[in-house]
């Protein structure tokens, strides 16, 4: 599968990258919500993750954007009150990651057999 992340903090799209490759899925990195937004135009991804602070385009937007066009989204935020399927909270463990991930990744696949 592959998961694009949008997030400002370059560190974290290397250590989140990392991640996704340990479990075997390929991960693309966008730095601000418009490359995030032009790769999805060009890619199909399996899901995405959304840090809440990405910049030129707000994190909601930007999810609404993805899921209109298919791509399974996923906020990740400091928001302690945040909930839903798709939001995971930092910090997080890589088991969460991947659950997450898989969750919402599987949803999307259920949809589009239905």
């Amino acid at each position: 599968m592959k998961v694009l992340i949008a997030a400002p903090d370059r560190d974290l799209l290397d250590s989140l990258s990392g991640l996704l490759a340990l479990r075997g899925w390929e991960a693309d990195a966008a730095h601000d919500g418009a490359m995030a937004a032009e790769k999805s135009r060009a890619v199909r991804y399996g899901a995405a993750l959304v840090d809440e602070k990405i910049p030129l385009i707000r994190s909601a937007d930007l999810i609404k954007e993805f899921e209109e066009s298919g791509i399974p989204a996923i906020l990740m935020t400091e928001d302690p009150g945040a909930r839903g399927d798709a939001v995971i909270k930092y910090p997080f463990t890589p088991e969460e990651l991947f659950s997450v991930i898989g969750r919402v990744a599987a949803g999307k696949e259920k949809t589009e057999n239905e």
